[in-house]
């Protein structure tokens, strides 16, 4: 992977093949995910934070972004994912997906879901993903 936004562009049609509505550089409180994804059949939201190397700095955003997701990711390079980097993110319910150098991202670790969403930032995630989904929100 060259960089964070070809990761991020993958990523985006990873998301999009599994169906869900997909915005990039999405607000959440004083940060932005960079991909948040709607599932526009169930509501299911999820967000996910990718990095080139630095996984702990991945982490660390995406507990924040957790507040605005029900379920909430990492995403690196396959070279990048370490036993370490898995471990952290079990232990914090943050899943994580592989990039390998070509070919299809893949699932390693299922997020989990928590359940502590502030719905100030559940609203203000969604008025920028709500366009493209056909309406303006999908908790109005």
């Amino acid at each position: 992977m060259d960089s964070e936004e070809a990761l991020v562009r993958r990523l985006e049609w990873y998301f999009r093949e599994l169906g869900y509505v997909v915005a990039r550089e999405v607000p959440v409180g004083v940060r932005s995910v960079d991909l948040y994804c709607v599932d526009a059949n169930t509501g299911t939201t999820v967000a996910v934070e990718a990095k080139l190397h630095d996984w702990r700095g991945a982490l660390r955003q995406a507990r924040v972004y957790r507040l605005a997701a029900d379920f909430t990711y990492i995403a690196l390079p396959e070279r990048a994912m370490t036993a370490g980097c898995l471990d952290a993110c079990s232990e914090e319910g943050i899943g994580a997906i592989s990039m390998p150098k070509r070919g299809r991202a893949r699932l390693v670790l299922a997020a989990v879901p928590h359940g502590r969403q502030r719905r100030v930032l559940v609203h203000k995630a969604l008025s920028v993903v709500g366009p493209k989904l056909g309406a303006a929100s999908l908790y109005a």
